[in-house]
């Protein structure tokens, strides 16, 4: 009885460790953390009364937009570039703007995209 007990918890075990996986490969292959990521930082800047109407709205322009969709307003862009454009010459060198990308990064995914850049960039 007591083996047969031990058995069922393995068994359990393995099907809840399936499940996981299972779940967290739906999670990554949908980017939805970098989702909700992109949404929380968005309320967080925004900060909008009505945030249930606020994150509708975000989840239709996301939709319209698809991949181009951006939580920062051109404005806001222009200020991050101005924070790294000191000289205000207009433009900014290649290193200045890798850091601007990885100071404005607000998830994992974005992150990993700006090392995957900066190693596809250097010469061998």
């Amino acid at each position: 009885s007591t083996q047969s007990t031990w058995d069922f918890k393995q068994a359990k075990m393995q099907i809840d460790n399936a499940l996981v996986v299972e779940a967290q490969e739906y999670l990554r292959e949908h980017k939805i953390l970098e989702l909700f990521e992109d949404l929380c930082t968005h309320l967080c800047v925004q900060q909008p009364p009505n945030m249930e109407a606020f994150l509708i709205e975000q989840l239709k322009l996301k939709k319209k937009q698809g991949p181009k969709y951006t939580i920062y307003s051109q404005t806001e862009l222009e200020n991050i570039f101005k924070l790294f454009d000191l000289r205000e010459n207009g433009y900014i060198s290649k290193e200045q703007c890798k850091k601007a990308l990885s100071t404005i990064a607000h998830s994992e995914d974005h992150q990993k995209k700006i090392k995957e850049k900066e190693n596809s960039d250097k010469v061998e």
